[in-house]
């Protein structure tokens, strides 16, 4: 696992986890908008970050213990911690195993998991049967996943960054992306609704209100978290992406605030 650090200072870094398909660079308009201390990495599966084909039983748990060994590295005792959607799944299960580790919390277009074991079974057997689409023709299957309703309003609110997340999404190994998808799957991850309602430090939750599944989502979410905010732009499911100047201003209102 590799981290790419940016602004590198002696403050609270921000750690970005990106989305299904994307990659570390996803959030480089951001970060430049931002201008303080962050670290981006790319997830298991995607780009430079190969998984070993050997380790069959690869799980979020070692993914969040390598997270942790490589923030040891850098001896990074604290971090505001920002996920996408997949990568947002991933920061409440990383946020529920170290907690003391976490400044803030940012979920964006994200959920803490599927409570019913049955539906979670429905949404892997989906998931495997979408991998059979990635490995048998791979520039259909993105084709497809672009026309998919929560990325329809990309293309007109951010054409630049919408190529460019074409372009990541293509630079990906197809079997390595079928193996983020079978670990990472909603179906695989354990149901956070009860971690999340424990969570002392401060959570932001960010959602486009075109999104209406996971503006919903986002509203339960604040529910449940005793010290969170939620946030609601005029835009779809990639909220950093259709509307990066407001994005990034309310991740810095929260940086500041944090101070």
């Amino acid at each position: 696992m590799n981290l790419y650090e940016y602004n590198n200072s002696k403050e609270v870094p921000t750690l970005f986890l990106h989305g299904f398909l994307g990659s570390s660079d996803s959030w480089e308009e951001c970060i430049k908008i931002i201008k303080t201390y962050c670290i981006t990495l790319n997830m298991p599966g995607h780009q430079d970050n190969y998984f070993n084909e050997k380790d069959t039983n690869y799980t979020i748990d070692n993914w969040c213990s390598e997270l942790k060994t490589e923030l040891d590295k850098r001896s990074i005792q604290s971090i505001n911690l920002c996920g996408y959607s997949m990568g947002g799944r991933l920061a409440i299960n990383f946020a529920s195993r170290y907690p003391s580790l976490v400044n803030n919390l940012i979920l964006e277009s994200t959920t803490p998991g599927i409570k019913s074991k049955k539906e979670r079974m429905v949404r892997y057997n989906s998931d495997l049967e979408l991998c059979n689409k990635i490995e048998s023709d791979y520039m259909n299957f993105i084709i497809d996943w672009e026309k998919n309703s929560l990325f329809e309003h990309q293309f007109q609110k951010n054409k630049e960054q919408f190529l460019m997340q074409r372009k990541i999404r293509l630079s990906h190994k197809p079997s390595q992306i079928c193996r983020s998808l079978k670990v990472f799957s909603q179906g695989r991850l354990e149901d956070k609704h009860s971690s999340i309602s424990n969570f002392k430090f401060s959570v932001n939750i960010i959602n486009g209100a075109l999104d209406e599944k996971y503006t919903s989502i986002g509203k339960l979410m604040h529910s449940l978290c005793k010290n969170s905010m939620h946030h609601i732009l005029n835009c779809g499911h990639n909220v950093h992406l259709e509307e990066p100047i407001l994005y990034s201003k309310i991740v810095k209102n929260i940086l500041n605030e944090s101070i």
